[in-house]
């Protein structure tokens, strides 16, 4: 399978004691082949469980944490009131079909030779305190992007780092997907989970891809319109290759 990346409009934010956050929107598409919108270690939530041991060997694979969250990101930039958490049965279920979809389309990919078992993902629940060290996903009315999905980027300090025994930087400590509810409820649950995959896919760090290959990578709207089937693609896998490394 082949897939495309995505660009995504790239906004920083000054908050509070410092924090800066990257928040990416998918209003923009690029013929980049494929498109990336940080590398590790500077961004990407996989970034830390990779430079951890997730190769796919032996005991310290370790897992991403995935779940929803009350507080998205304009918990930390005061842009947004809080989102509602994923436990509604529409979502708890295609988020969790959607990380196996993430993890089956992955695994065993030649484009990923590094990561064999592919993009392991473990559940740790509908609301999940934001101070932890998460993928989320947030369902508000309305996006900080404005656009159906919007997806913040959480640079680890360097404290947060050095308490994980690696250095800075180290990755994103936390992304938060926000998904407009107006949207998603008029939608089929194929439709919803290329949807998450897609999102994801910027919480992993990929850009907006708008060229000749399919892939989830897309933002699933004309003249970039995702492929049938829920996975990602070869362009998807090149990308994460790019952006993590061997």
């Amino acid at each position: 399978m082949t897939r495309p990346s995505l660009l995504l409009l790239i906004a920083s934010f000054a908050v509070g004691a410092g924090l800066t956050l990257v928040s990416t929107a998918d209003q923009a598409s690029a013929t980049h082949d494929p498109a990336i919108f940080g590398y590790f270690p500077t961004f990407g939530w996989a970034a830390q469980a990779h430079s951890q041991g997730h190769n796919g060997y032996g005991s310290s694979n370790f897992p991403t944490w995935y779940g929803g969250t009350t507080s998205p990101a304009g918990y930390w930039y005061g842009g947004s009131p809080a989102g509602e958490n994923s436990c509604a049965v529409n979502r708890y279920t295609n988020m969790n079909a959607a990380e196996a979809a993430s993890e089956s389309s992955t695994k065993f990919q030649p484009q990923l030779p590094d990561w064999p078992i592919g993009l392991y993902m473990t559940w740790v629940g509908c609301n999940v305190n934001v101070a932890s060290r998460t993928l989320f996903t947030s369902f508000v009315n309305g996006t900080g992007g404005g656009s159906p999905g919007y997806t913040v980027h959480r640079p680890a300090t360097s404290s947060q780092c050095s308490g994980q025994g690696l250095g800075y930087p180290c990755g994103d400590w936390a992304t938060v997907s926000e998904v407009q509810k107006s949207w998603w409820d008029t939608r089929d649950d194929t439709t919803r989970r290329k949807f998450l995959m897609h999102e994801w896919g910027h919480s992993w760090s990929m850009g907006d891809y708008c060229g000749t290959h399919p892939g989830l990578s897309k933002n699933g709207f004309s003249p970039c319109l995702w492929p049938s089937a829920v996975a990602y693609y070869d362009i998807d896998d090149r990308a994460l290759f790019l952006i993590y490394g061997q």
